[in-house]
């Protein structure tokens, strides 16, 4: 589990935000109006529709608002290690599966389709080294996905860095997801500060026609488009 003196950093952290400004995207760390691309990019990991979503770090479970608001179906469970972010999420959705968790503690075990986590990764901790963490919780968020996962970092490809910001180059995170996967995507293409990684569970491939089969309908008209052309 994250240690006691991180926790304690985090929460205290974003306690502090909490108080200035409420139930707002700020107290989330996101001060800047962003947080809607970010989840739409969350969103282009896959068909969603019906799919079970695991939110971790969830705040206000204001992705499950962008989902709904999208007319998604599906099956939502958010965790947070903040209790006051858990208590605002329930008053907004009541009803709604949210809880006061740690991913890491060793009995988290059920599974969902896709887990996600956007911006549990972009504050130095004070205890345990902050990429160590990182790979630990994406590690971990695997193994609690059955179709993949999805989550967001700052990036190394920046003009400056804050002292208590931390920036994960995209090459180190491309290279735990290998680790993990051989079907994966390193999204850097909608902040120029910011990137986001899906690993997928499903790394099938007919050895024949080597394209991945959830890829494969996608596969076969471009290999059709390339036999018409004659290559």
């Amino acid at each position: 589990m994250m240690s006691s003196e991180d926790k304690n950093f985090v929460i205290g952290r974003y306690k502090n935000l909490y108080d200035q400004f409420g139930m707002d995207p700020r107290s989330v760390d996101w001060p800047k109006g962003r947080q809607q691309l970010r989840f739409q990019v969350f969103a282009e990991i896959d068909d969603l529709s019906n799919r079970s979503l695991l939110d971790v770090g969830c705040g206000f479970a204001d992705f499950y608002t962008f989902m709904k608001e999208r007319g998604w179906t599906g099956e939502y469970t958010g965790y947070d290690i903040a209790s006051f972010f858990i208590e605002d999420a329930k008053k907004k959705h009541p009803g709604l599966n949210l809880e006061v968790h740690d991913i890491l503690d060793s009995d988290s075990k059920e599974q969902h389709d896709y887990v996600f986590a956007s911006g549990i990764f972009n504050a130095k901790l004070v205890h345990e080294d902050s990429a160590r963490f990182t790979e630990r919780m994406l590690r971990k968020m695997f193994e609690l996905s059955r179709c993949g996962i999805a989550a967001n970092f700052l990036s190394t490809h920046v003009d400056s860095q804050k002292p208590e910001s931390f920036h994960s180059d995209p090459r180190w995170i491309m290279d735990i997801a290998a680790s993990l996967s051989r079907r994966f995507v390193v999204r850097h293409d909608y902040f120029p500060f910011e990137f986001t990684v899906y690993i997928y569970k499903s790394q099938t491939f007919d050895r024949t026609m080597p394209v991945f089969n959830d890829f494969l309908s996608r596969g076969e008209i471009l290999w059709g488009q390339r036999r018409g052309a004659g290559s």
